[in-house]
């Protein structure tokens, strides 16, 4: 089992968030611990501001999704114009081509 997995029995048992890529703890007496290298160390986070930060990166998630969503559908617009011109283009080439041996 690797050393710095923050699964071990020393630490606090309690719920634990994994947020940013940093994971918290809520320990006995409600202290919060955040794992750092290979163990953990109490935080002067509160209960409260640790489910504010959880709810904050969760709105934040959203927002970076729907402006993703947005990059995603604006790239496939842009596509599908670049693919119309270009059908159009070849349809005016084919027909100048078609008149001059005409």
């Amino acid at each position: 089992m690797n050393d710095l997995f923050p699964h071990d029995s020393k630490a606090p048992s309690g719920a634990m968030y994994l947020i940013d890529n940093i994971y918290y703890k809520i320990g006995h007496l409600g202290y919060i611990y955040i794992f750092i290298g290979s163990h953990w160390v109490k935080s002067t986070h509160t209960r409260e501001s640790l489910y504010e930060l959880k709810v904050r990166t969760e709105e934040e998630e959203q927002k970076r999704i729907k402006e993703a969503n947005r990059r995603y559908a604006k790239q496939r617009e842009t596509k599908e114009r670049r693919k119309y011109k270009a059908r159009i283009k070849r349809k005016e080439v084919k027909a100048r081509k078609a008149k001059r041996l005409g």
